[in-house]
């Protein structure tokens, strides 16, 4: 698989098993679920949530 960046997510309960998700470098960190410690529920990271803020902090680098 060829991309620019990947992301592994390993659940202990699902070992040797992982979810691997690939992007390139003018693509948006996909969304997806990030484990927890045991017990608690996945969480989705949501990768809106990230770019908006790095938007946001290039803009403030940009006005300075």
């Amino acid at each position: 698989m060829e991309s620019h960046y990947r992301i592994l997510v390993s659940n202990s309960d699902r070992r040797p098993e992982a979810d691997l998700y690939a992007f390139n470098l003018q693509d948006a960190i996909p969304s997806f679920l990030l484990p927890l410690r045991g017990g608690e529920f996945d969480t989705k990271l949501l990768s809106k949530r990230v770019d908006r803020e790095d938007k946001e902090d290039k803009g403030d680098k940009e006005d300075k």
